[in-house]
């Protein structure tokens, strides 16, 4: 499924893993600023194809090139940019599954978007907008 700022081809959702993951590979342009920083009641990792990304973790920023997983624990503050000048690509892994759906041609319904267990909270701006 292609976003108005990214693309997004869904590899395992909810139905497939009895609520357990969702898997989703991501393709971020370049320059590409990322979400505000936020949390949730989900784990997600992030494992790194190509390209590099810069994430913040709480008040921690860092880069993740090809080969890296990078997690964030359910309640974490967190966010990711691909501040480079080059495509970026990597698989989003959700635990509970479910906000994967976000993915998905149809979205999350509004009920879905405010359950607790896929909500979303933002709580900052994203990387570019931090510096």
């Amino acid at each position: 499924m292609s976003h108005p700022t990214f693309d997004a081809e869904m590899l395992l959702d909810h139905r497939a893993s009895h609520g357990e993951l969702g898997v989703v590979e991501i393709t971020v342009p370049a320059r590409w600023p990322g979400p505000g920083l936020h949390h949730h009641a989900f784990h997600e990792a992030w494992y790194a194809l190509e390209g590099r990304l810069t994430f913040q973790l709480d008040d921690d920023l860092f880069d993740a090139g090809p080969g890296s997983l990078t997690f964030a624990r359910g309640g974490r503050h967190h966010t990711l940019a691909n501040l480079t000048d080059e495509p970026a690509r990597y698989l989003l892994m959700i635990t509970p599954a479910g906000f994967e759906r976000r993915f998905a041609a149809e979205g999350l319904t509004e009920a879905e978007a405010s359950d607790p267990k896929t909500a979303t909270t933002f709580v900052g701006p994203s990387i570019p907008d931090r510096r």
